[in-house]
């Protein structure tokens, strides 16, 4: 059975496949050919929390994504425990039989909760198999089970008939912890990101009959997961897997804690928490998209994916950034990292007039006349709706004359105060090569200047989805979510393919 749904921004296909005789639910998105990805899903949700990665074109354009159900969670079948056996070790055999089933020969992992024991068990069995981990929230590590839930937790696996034990576990599966485990941790400021389809949707699940002896059979079964962590780390330390951890650090089930002790096994780990709860991606979902297309990028190339790519032109010659602008050229660096590396040069280019993409064009072709060789430029504009995208690449001219307070004076007489921060990088290899533009876009609002005025604009722009302008945000998240970022992840991805990368 296949139902697809399309949208503006993504095409998600929902499918379900036999395994054992049982259903297995799962989504998909991005073209089979691409690397895949696939994200486990913990308790107590479904494939349903990774719809938002689903969605995001920016991976499902390069990605492979799937999201399975596990047997006994969202849509896929639910045998009573007496027909089946609820055990960590019986849910990653289905896992590992469910990716065979689909021809899927390598892929990456998305670990979340739940998923990290059954993930970490396919990769015990599979090393070969396994190109990158993402882990949120997922534990391998005593220093991770070492709080106040689960020292209830260690009680009902020791005495799991008694009644006080029991009533905790019972306590577990209310529409109120589920609720819990959803905003717990969560700033009040971003508590309204978090949609109630998730502990909705989880709870109906949960309520079906039977789904609560299930839901105990398999909290008792995580006891064999500490048994296990050697056998984890053991295989971080011999494979070296890369790693990126994205992890809410108010978790107070799966606590930061946990997530250190990864620093000590694994030398390629990229390492952020998040100012948030159990359910990072409800918060947090497009700066994590950010960091996992960058991982991903950097990662599965450093494995040689496209070593068999007859297209790649490989290229020794070092790309002048050409600015003057000291803290942009910092910004750049911080966002590209160290898989590339960047000379910059100041050239007095001229100002041009025309739309931006033609304006990014005509700037790279001078600039690759003057260097001789690689050149990457960058131009950015602030785009009013309610002005038709004024006052757009002039957006300097304005800046200088008005300042930010007469910027956003601008709307005065509109009640329309969105508006959109455009990023234009052009890249050339040369004086004889024609220029490609890269555009990033974030939308926001125009609002009262806030924050420090070092940079621009960035005072009176706040982004979609945030409270804060460019200028107040802590600049690793400003660099998960700008305009710059996406435009420079495209400039990124095309450097690597034509072998600019490190």
């Amino acid at each position: 059975m296949s139902t697809t749904l399309t949208n503006s921004t993504s095409t998600i296909r929902y499918n379900t496949i036999k395994i054992d005789n049982q259903d297995i639910f799962y989504r998909e998105s991005g073209d089979k050919k691409n690397p895949t990805l696939i994200l486990l899903h913990g308790f107590p949700s479904s494939s349903h929390q990774y719809r938002h990665l689903l969605a995001d074109t920016h991976l499902t354009s390069k990605y492979h994504l799937i999201a399975p159900d596990y047997i006994g969670y969202g849509q896929s079948s639910m045998p009573s425990t007496k027909d089946f056996e609820y055990t960590f070790d019986n849910l990653s055999v289905v896992t590992e039989k469910f990716i065979k089933a689909l021809s899927i020969e390598k892929y990456s992992l998305y670990v979340f909760d739940y998923g990290a024991p059954i993930g970490y068990r396919l990769a015990l069995r599979n090393p070969e198999r396994i190109q990158s981990f993402i882990v949120q929230n997922g534990n391998a590590y005593d220093e991770g089970i070492d709080n106040a839930f689960w020292s209830n937790v260690k009680k009902y696996w020791a005495e799991p008939t008694k009644q006080e034990n029991i009533d905790f576990v019972l306590g577990l599966i209310t529409p109120q912890t589920t609720q819990w485990q959803y905003l717990n941790g969560v700033q009040e400021k971003d508590k309204s990101l978090v949609a109630p389809d998730g502990y909705v949707s989880d709870q109906y699940y949960l309520d079906r009959p039977g789904n609560g002896e299930i839901q105990a059979q398999l909290l008792f079964d995580y006891g064999t997961n500490p048994a296990k962590y050697p056998a984890f780390q053991q295989y971080f330390r011999q494979y070296q897997p890369p790693m990126l951890i994205v992890w809410g650090k108010n978790d107070e089930i799966f606590p930061a804690e946990g997530a250190y002790p990864y620093k000590r096994d694994l030398k390629n780990l990229e390492f952020h928490l998040f100012e948030t709860g159990h359910f990072t991606l409800e918060t947090h979902h497009q700066q994590i998209s950010t960091l996992i297309n960058q991982f991903l990028t950097k990662n599965l190339n450093n494995l040689n994916i496209n070593n068999n790519n007859p297209n790649i032109e490989m290229s020794k010659n070092p790309i002048v950034f050409i600015t003057g602008n000291a803290k942009k050229l910092e910004e750049v660096i911080q966002i590209l990292g160290s898989s590339l590396t960047l000379e910059s040069r100041k050239l007095d280019l001229p100002e041009l007039q025309g739309e931006p993409e033609d304006i990014s064009k005509e700037k790279c072709r001078l600039a690759a006349k003057h260097v001789g060789g690689p050149v990457l430029i960058e131009d950015t504009c602030l785009c009013f709706n309610a002005l038709q995208g004024l006052p757009g690449p002039y957006v300097k001219w304005f800046l200088d004359k008005l300042k930010p307070e007469g910027l956003y004076d601008l709307l005065a007489a509109h009640q329309d105060k969105t508006g959109y921060a455009l990023c234009n990088f052009a890249f050339s290899r040369g004086p004889d090569d024609e220029p490609i533009v890269f555009v990033g876009r974030t939308n926001g609002t125009i609002v009262p200047p806030r924050g420090p005025r070092n940079f621009g604009w960035d005072p009176v722009f706040q982004p979609e989805g945030y409270t804060e302008t460019y200028a107040e945000m802590d600049k690793s998240i400003k660099n998960t979510i700008s305009h710059r970022t996406k435009s420079l992840e495209l400039v990124k991805n095309y450097l690597f393919e034509h072998g600019y990368g490190n």
